[in-house]
């Protein structure tokens, strides 16, 4: 009877182990749902125009002037820097504004 006990809880504890669930992972246009352990894939970075519309968006989000501005990007390391002047330009009228290497905003400061 000890046996039969022994072998049914080993059973049961077999089955309620868990299987891992599956990831998806994106890399540049295609999907994959196959994968059973998580893989982690190196993030395309955004080139310059990416990285310009990003920054009218942001103006556009934060501002009433994204279309009536100058927009100059620097790429610094993973990072992008974009300098953006409203037009005419005048004391205080600039963004600064960060985007990484994913395209996420950073950072969006206000000239002074």
């Amino acid at each position: 009877m000890m046996r039969i006990t022994l072998v049914a809880v080993t059973l049961i504890l077999c089955g309620c182990t868990s299987k891992p669930e599956k990831q998806i992972a994106i890399t540049g246009n295609s999907v994959s749902e196959e994968m059973e352990s998580p893989v982690i894939q190196p993030v395309a970075t955004v080139d310059e125009d990416a990285v310009l519309k990003i920054a009218k968006q942001a103006v556009r989000d934060n501002d009433t002037w994204a279309d009536r501005a100058e927009y100059t990007a620097t790429k610094e390391g993973d990072e992008w820097n974009v300098l953006v002047w409203r037009l005419p330009k005048v004391p205080g009228g600039y963004r600064y504004i960060t985007i990484g290497s994913s395209g996420a905003v950073i950072e969006y400061e206000r000239g002074r």
